[in-house]
């Protein structure tokens, strides 16, 4: 019989951090026992999040107060580049799933490139395996830091390995199209075009084969259930006409 996983999420307060508890909390073999969140800590994930409030959680607290030791798997769903800072100061036997951006890109000198700022953790960035499971499944199973695909980078690959593994086509441009749905995160746009879809394409299609990739963004109308008040619908008028100015027009790499 198989023993379920105790489960910590880091970041649990924000958007990331509360779809990841949605989703574990119906896996038969994962039991999350922390959440982590430094402004929210002290309060019940649903009062954040009152779609949630369903779950039978543990308090939000902050990451110094969890007890690793009782952890088999800590997912951290914290923003780019405190991630980073935070994974460097969690016991080094810990197995951790990384949604951020910060251990995507093996070359530390690219991290710079994208992100305008050094990577702080290095050594743990050339131990992170790339998590995208169709692809580095043996690689995953033993990994004790894995990073998380990015949707662009994920999409892009699952379009384009088959057929250049199998000789079908040759090139040395390729242009994707993705359409982007609003989730409940807030977005900044300008960032989005500038840094946020070229990055994450970066990951994984064009370092890895080697020619220059074009992407054109169009944002399509999505709404999850983390919109459960009146503001957060209001913030989709302020965002979603900007949007489509910005995201079609193209961003090369």
């Amino acid at each position: 019989m198989t023993q379920s996983k105790k489960i910590a999420i880091l970041g649990a307060s924000g958007y990331t951090g509360a779809e990841l508890v949605r989703l574990i909390s119906s896996h038969p073999f994962m039991d999350i026992v922390a959440l982590g969140a430094e402004r929210k800590a002290g309060m019940e994930m649903s009062e954040v999040f009152p779609h949630l409030r369903h779950l039978n959680l543990p308090k939000l607290i902050k990451t110094e107060e969890i007890n690793f030791n009782n952890i088999d798997l800590c997912f951290c769903a914290l923003p780019h580049v405190t991630s980073q800072n935070i994974i460097s100061k969690l016991p080094n036997n810990l197995k951790i799933i990384d949604l951020s951006a910060d251990f995507r890109l093996r070359d530390t000198s690219e991290y710079l490139k994208w992100y305008d700022c050094e990577h702080q953790a290095p050594n743990l960035q050339l131990e992170a395996i790339y998590g995208l499971t169709e692809f580095y499944r043996d690689s995953i199973k033993s990994a004790r830091l894995v990073a998380g695909t990015g949707c662009n980078a994920a999409a892009g690959q699952y379009a384009l390995r088959p057929i250049i593994k199998a000789n079908l086509i040759s090139f040395t441009f390729a242009m994707i199209s993705g359409l982007l749905g609003i989730g409940g995160a807030t977005l900044f746009v300008p960032y989005l075009i500038k840094k946020h879809i070229p990055s994450k394409l970066a990951v994984g299609t064009s370092s890895a084969f080697g020619f220059l990739i074009g992407f054109i963004a169009t944002f399509a109308m999505y709404i999850s259930s983390t919109f459960t008040n009146t503001d957060n619908l209001s913030l989709l008028g302020y965002i979603y006409l900007p949007a489509i100015i910005y995201l079609t027009l193209p961003s090369l790499i």
